[in-house]
């Protein structure tokens, strides 16, 4: 029984981490995207219009955001690969 609830929940952390880690792929395009959509808010050569600075913070967020996922991503997929050792620890043992 408990074996089946450590793997269970080890597959959920797995889970929920390749979410994380391809919502974080998918956050840091967007946020090349508006860097690259930031260099070309330009008037002359120096001068930035308000679409730069709009596409600057919205690049900023979208790091931050996919940092945190990345993070989060990393962290539930330790901790499914520790509940996965544990439970097949516990199992080794229970048959022996």
């Amino acid at each position: 029984m408990l074996f089946a609830a450590l793997t269970t929940i080890s597959i959920l952390c797995i889970t929920a981490a390749v979410t994380a880690l391809t919502a974080s792929i998918a956050t840091d395009s967007l946020a090349t995207k508006a860097t690259q959509s930031a260099k070309s808010c330009f008037i002359g050569d120096n001068l930035p219009t308000d679409a730069y600075f709009t596409a600057r913070s919205r690049s900023t967020r979208l790091s931050q955001i996919s940092t945190r996922l990345m993070t989060s991503g990393i962290l539930l997929l330790l901790l499914g690969a520790a509940t996965l050792a544990l439970a097949a620890c516990r199992h080794k043992h229970a048959n022996s």
